[in-house]
């Protein structure tokens, strides 16, 4: 807790036979998160894998376009892992005669389904016409001539000006659709020569122009059954085009090779971040140090040949951060990750956070019944949506400070409060968060001095932070006895200015030494202003507290008004919905802000980079790109 755990550089030398199998091994482990090798002078002979790693994008570009017919794939089984010629070959012979066979059944079950969507669009479209205005075998058979040709188009109002057209040759009706007020049907018959024209135009403005088919007969209502029949004519041919394709599939196995290619495409891009030779292959990259022993247990219990060398020297970057904070705590991480991620030198909040950010919210928040409902509604929320697993503590929290206050769903008069009622001491309730907040932020000036001594720059917040820190600790100290208070902020300023004198002199001698004093006045008058200003920040918290047992009275007052049980209860059940509604998003906003913007500013950065272990790769799915595709 506090600080990330410490990652150091491996350096791993294995087998190339051996290295598909160790990338899998590692990614299952999710133990290291691996770098690209950019050397000018690699340590031995390099041979390059280019061609079968171009044999294998090909073939998943080909498999690519066919991936909506792709069975579910089958449970990943233990095998060979190395895509070597012979094994690419293999899937090259079985994918393509997959896609051989399929390509034509693919064409067919696309163009009926193209026809069962454009046939249910055109019954719509012919439930706006009048029934008794249009045959629709007259347009059938017009559309079959060469001079003129029927169609049926559907757009919006603002449309109807393309059908009216001096240059063309059209006749056309606009009709509204019966189920949207804004389209319109436009339905009429235009000069071949026209229609082409007409239809570019009617397609850059977002126009749908439908065919008429032959078989049609007879007025809409009528031609609308034959569509019906003919979409489930269609359906039934669409449903065995698909047993069909689903037959092929199971006897080419390409659930099998779609798994296998996505695995040797995977690890082959994996294994070329590396340094490839003829014998081996150098790869390296983070691991938490913690974990070092793992991942040497996991590459032996695997059987990979290989050599490890921890600590290794050259320059690899900054490390990233693995946060090193036990299970209950994880949910705090979201506080410090809405701001940046802390850098493996920095203080790591989320101790702190777990413990002062229910507090915050149960103060503001304080009903034991409104808070029993969020710690229901978390614990049955968290697994489907992890935000909702801070409802928890949050919840727990606002029980706790219903007893405090003495408040049940808004009603005060149930529980005898173990301290005060909130309208009943409204000073002594906006009074106690100043405390909450004077110890907040000097938690993050200490965490500042903590953070200081581990980035070796402790010498700079002892000179120029610690003074600040004295000043703002010498405040309470002067609410008990004002003289001591004063004196002791009085040798805090006089050893900063003193500080800014002597490094002004050894810069600039004498006027050196007056600036940097005015320099150090300024600043230290403005610092104590923020810090003053962000104390009473906290003041909002009860402010929060207040508007949230004035919420609670009114309801129950509107439901003692009532004069009815049902009425009193349909009150009392909306009325605290809203509140725990409103007024839950309303603080866990507010106690975001105090966090962010009172406490982080003392230390917090957020400049590191989150490890990011390599995982495996997800069944039937093209690896992540670390390439560009060959052209």
């Amino acid at each position: 807790m506090f600080r990330a755990q410490r990652m150091v550089w491996v350096d791993l030398l294995i087998d190339r036979d051996a290295a598909h199998e160790a990338v899998h091994l590692l990614a299952r482990a999710r133990i290291i998160e691996l770098r690209g090798y950019d050397r000018d002078e690699p340590p031995f002979e390099v041979a390059s894998d280019a061609g079968v790693l171009a044999r294998l994008r090909r073939l998943d570009q080909d498999l690519a376009a066919y991936r909506r017919h792709l069975p579910p794939p089958p449970a990943q089984t233990p095998g060979a892992l190395t895509p070597a010629a012979p094994a690419v070959a293999q899937l090259e012979a079985s994918i393509g005669q997959w896609i051989a066979a399929l390509a034509p059944l693919s064409r067919e079950l696309r163009a009926a389904e193209s026809l069962i969507e454009e046939y249910a669009l055109l019954e719509r479209c012919l439930q706006a016409l009048p029934s008794t205005d249009y045959d629709l075998g007259y347009f059938a058979r017009l559309s079959r001539s060469h001079l003129y040709a029927a169609f049926v188009a559907l757009g919006h109002a603002g449309d109807a000006g393309l059908f009216r057209d001096g240059t063309r040759q059209v006749l056309c009706n606009a009709y509204a659709l019966p189920d949207d007020t804004q389209a319109q049907v436009f339905i009429g018959v235009a000069a071949t020569r026209d229609l082409p024209e007409l239809e570019r135009a009617g397609h850059q403005r977002g126009m749908r122009f439908l065919g008429v088919p032959g078989e049609l007969d007879g007025l809409p209502r009528h031609a609308g059954a034959q569509l019906r029949a003919m979409r489930t004519a269609l359906s039934d041919k669409a449903r065995g085009l698909r047993e069909q394709i689903a037959s092929v599939g199971e006897q080419a196995g390409i659930a099998a090779a779609a798994r296998d290619l996505a695995r040797y495409l995977w690890a082959a891009e994996v294994v070329g971040t590396g340094v490839v030779g003829a014998r081996f292959v150098w790869l390296g990259g983070w691991v938490a140090n913690a974990r070092y022993r793992e991942l040497l247990d996991t590459l032996r219990a695997g059987a990979v040949p290989f050599l490890a060398n921890r600590d290794a020297a050259g320059e690899h970057g900054v490390p990233p951060v693995l946060l090193d904070n036990p299970g209950w705590l994880r949910r705090f991480e979201v506080f410090a990750s809405a701001f940046g991620v802390p850098a493996h030198d920095d203080v790591d909040p989320t101790p702190v956070l777990a413990l002062t950010t229910p507090l915050m919210f149960g103060y503001m928040f304080g009903d034991v019944g409104q808070g029993a409902v969020l710690l229901v509604l978390g614990a049955l929320l968290r697994h489907r949506l992890p935000l909702a697993a801070l409802l928890v503590p949050a919840g727990a929290s606002s029980i706790l400070f219903g007893f405090v206050f003495g408040s049940v769903f808004g009603n005060e008069h149930l529980l005898a409060p173990l301290w005060v009622t909130p309208l009943s001491a409204p000073l002594v309730v906006l009074g106690v968060p100043l405390l909450v907040g004077f110890a907040l932020i000097g938690t993050g000036m200490l965490l500042a001095a903590v953070q200081a001594h581990w980035q070796a720059s402790a010498g700079r917040w002892w000179r120029r932070e610690f003074p600040i820190a004295v000043c703002y600790g010498a405040l309470p100290l002067a609410v008990a006895n004002w003289r001591a208070g004063a004196a002791l902020a009085a040798l805090a300023i006089a050893g900063a200015l003193l500080e800014r004198a002597v490094s002004g002199h050894r810069a600039a001698g004498v006027l050196g030494a007056l600036s940097g004093v005015a320099r150090g006045v300024a600043q230290l008058l403005e610092t104590l202003a923020q810090l003053a200003i962000n104390t009473l920040s906290f003041v909002r918290l009860g402010a929060f507290a207040l508007a949230h047992a004035g919420l609670g009275t009114a309801v129950m007052s509107l439901a003692g008004a009532s004069g009815n049980v049902v009425t009193t209860a349909v009150i009392v059940i909306v009325g605290n919905a809203v509140i725990v509604a409103l007024e839950g998003l309303v603080v866990s906003i507010q106690t975001t802000r105090l966090v962010m913007f009172e406490f982080f500013r003392r230390f917090y950065t957020g400049r590191g980079s989150r490890f990011d272990p390599l995982a495996p790769p997800a069944n039937n799915a093209s690896p992540p790109r670390q390439h560009q595709e060959p052209s």
